[in-house]
């Protein structure tokens, strides 16, 4: 095949990557961080921070925020085995079930946390009270509480818990990000023996250092669009049924259009799911035309859009068309769902095609999805899955330049 030239626009490769997975922002829950326009109820108490030239006392705020700091106490109990198991986690049920009466050993641990309400719900880390039987809770005043699991995200390293009672004093979430060289100070109380106070600047901000699961981007799948909207058969079920599927489509955009507003700095994105079971498997055929002018206007709030491309089921490029002009469009053109190897030359080609639609500036490439969306995962190997990553990464340096 003759090579295709491209004259790459002016934009960073590294920012033409996308990444794939739910994501959800991060945020430092062991202790509670404070910074200008971070404070609890009242008055704000960082005016007093801001104009000054040299460190200055901080124990007006501090006594301001303690009470809202919790110090966080688990149990959690775990199989005694005189050798430490070679699997992960997640089967310790499964071998407890297969030897009921395998000794059982108590586990206790402890961390920080803050309310973040009146009536008791608080953020700690997920690590403090993954597994926890039972979870207890020690307010700077040398109450306790019961408290209990209320959601976790792993990857941050977040969870929410809930204490009955209350009023509890806590502290707001930040309306805007703090600066480089701002003040902040870190409350925390890990061990419940009155806690702790750190203080220092935020030293930066949004560094790319390859450690972050959610780097300034958060990412929701939708399967909904990609599924129950274009597959021919799957549209008839369900105006069988007497849904209209004209009026739903466009009720979903706008519900998920809405998920993103008031969210700034960092990217929103939308993922189209047309299926990515174990083993390969594909759930709906059908081309974008069926909902993408009623869908992709409505995406106001978004500003990537990750659309699977990797078969013919997906159809052409037209609908493209649709996308407003603030959107960037990501094209899954290699396959997660088998190990062979795309050839370089025709993904650069369906990439010149889709240009006919979108220009070069506003598309993206990607895989077609994750490696492995069930327990199951698909039939890739390790090195098959880093030849396809890297040939993404290979031809977004072609393609759009360094």
């Amino acid at each position: 095949m003759a090579e295709t030239q491209f004259q790459p626009p002016r934009r960073s490769a590294v920012r033409r990557l996308a990444l794939s997975g739910t994501a959800i922002a991060a945020l430092a829950a062991g202790a509670l961080l404070l910074a200008p326009g971070l404070a609890p109820r009242g008055p704000d108490v960082f005016a007093q921070t801001q104009n000054v030239a040299r460190p200055v006392g901080f124990a007006d705020i501090v006594e301001r925020v303690k009470p809202t700091v919790i110090s966080v106490r688990v149990k959690s109990e775990r199989p005694q085995a005189s050798v430490e198991l070679p699997f992960p986690p997640e089967f310790d049920e499964f071998f407890r079930r297969g030897a009921p009466n395998a000794p059982r050993r108590t586990i206790t641990g402890q961390g920080s946390g803050f309310f973040i309400s009146a009536d008791g719900y608080a953020v700690t880390n997920y690590h403090v009270v993954d597994k926890a039987t039972s979870v207890e809770i020690k307010t700077d005043d040398g109450k306790t509480y019961s408290a209990k699991v209320i959601g976790v995200d792993q990857r941050t390293d977040l969870a929410l818990i809930k204490v009955d009672g209350g009023p509890f004093p806590y502290a707001r979430f930040a309306e805007r990000v703090p600066r480089v060289g701002d003040w902040v100070i870190a409350v925390g109380n890990p061990f419940g023996l009155g806690g702790t106070v750190t203080a220092g600047i935020v030293s930066a901000r949004g560094r790319d250092i390859g450690s972050g699961p959610y780097d300034d981007y958060i990412q929701i799948d939708a399967p909904n669009y990609g599924q129950a909207y274009t597959d021919p058969e799957v549209r008839a079920a369900f105006e069988a049924e007497g849904h209209d599927l004209e009026a739903e489509v466009r009720a979903d955009a706008e519900y998920d259009n809405a998920l993103f507003a008031g969210l700034s700095g960092v990217t929103r994105a939308l993922h189209v799911c047309r299926g990515n079971g174990g083993g390969g498997f594909w759930s709906a055929a059908g081309g974008y035309e069926r909902f993408a002018a009623d869908m992709f206007p409505r995406l106001t709030n978004v500003d990537t859009l990750l659309l699977e491309y990797d078969t013919e089921r997906a159809g052409g490029f037209e609908p493209l068309a649709h996308a407003p002009e603030h959107i960037t469009v990501v094209l899954g053109l290699l396959t997660t769902k088998e190990g062979r190897l795309e050839d370089a030359g025709e993904v650069e080609a369906r990439i010149l095609e889709a240009t006919r639609y979108l220009p070069l500036e506003r598309l993206a490439l990607s895989t077609q999805c994750g490696f492995a969306s069930s327990g199951a995962g698909n039939p890739l190997t390790p090195a098959e899955q880093h030849a396809k990553l890297e040939l993404v990464c290979n031809l977004a340096r072609r393609i759009w330049g360094q």
